[in-house]
């Protein structure tokens, strides 16, 4: 594992998504370590609060709140949330999915449903509204190439 580097993320604000457990919450582990002040975004609500102690633990401060990634209006008011007590957002961490540990032939379809929800179209909601959010905050620090495709779109963007 890399040597923790205190202070490599000082002051750094960062949304680590499904940060309750697993590799999320180890993320979120590290960067409080390193400095950064996290949210942890997780759907179950005592995961959140266990993670945030945590993190907070360790180091910066840490903020549990409870989502659901697959809701978009859910994903737009923790933005905002995130914004009014922290002022920007520096980092996502775009972690969030659920598994549905199925044979393919007989998974019924709400499960897709569900997995579609979050892994797809919850994850492509949460970084358009992050990365909205950045690019009020610093427009010239926000470089990506091909960046025609994210002001412009075009359908093959979407399959």
């Amino acid at each position: 594992m890399p040597q923790i580097i205190p202070g490599r993320h000082a002051g750094k604000i960062a949304i680590v998504t499904g940060a309750g457990q697993g590799i999320g919450r180890g993320v979120a582990l590290r960067l409080s370590q390193e400095g950064a002040h996290v949210v942890i975004a997780e759907y179950n609500a005592d995961n959140a609060r266990s993670a945030a102690e945590e993190v907070s633990a360790a180091g910066a401060e840490a903020l549990a709140y409870p989502v659901d990634i697959g809701d978009l209006d859910q994903i737009r008011q923790m933005v905002a949330d995130v914004v009014a007590r922290f002022g920007r957002i520096d980092y996502l961490i775009n972690n969030a999915g659920v598994n549905k540990t199925q044979p393919m032939l007989t998974l019924p379809p709400e499960d897709w449903d569900k997995v579609h929800r979050v892994n797809l179209r919850g994850l492509f909601f949460c970084l358009q509204a992050v990365a909205n959010q950045m690019i009020a905050q610093v427009p010239d620090d926000v470089k990506q190439a091909g960046r025609s495709a994210v002001s412009y779109g075009k359908i093959v963007n979407f399959s």
